[in-house]
């Protein structure tokens, strides 16, 4: 599988923003998020555990 070339400056930009998202989240307590009718729903433990995993994996792929 060939990975396709990304600017430098794109893959800083989203190294930086997968580190920031595995901060806040591992910074939160619960999250929350709104849904499609306009109202705060709180996310469960394993919604939050599968946010963090795609997050580091996003950082994995663009932190190097």
């Amino acid at each position: 599988m060939t990975e396709e070339k990304i600017p430098a400056k794109e893959r800083r930009q989203l190294c930086k923003q997968a580190k920031s998202d595995i901060q806040a989240i591992n910074s939160r307590g619960r999250m929350r998020e709104i849904n499609a009718k306009g109202e705060y729903v709180y996310l469960a433990d394993k919604q939050k555990q599968q946010r963090l995993a795609a997050a580091k994996k996003k950082a994995r792929k663009y932190c190097r």
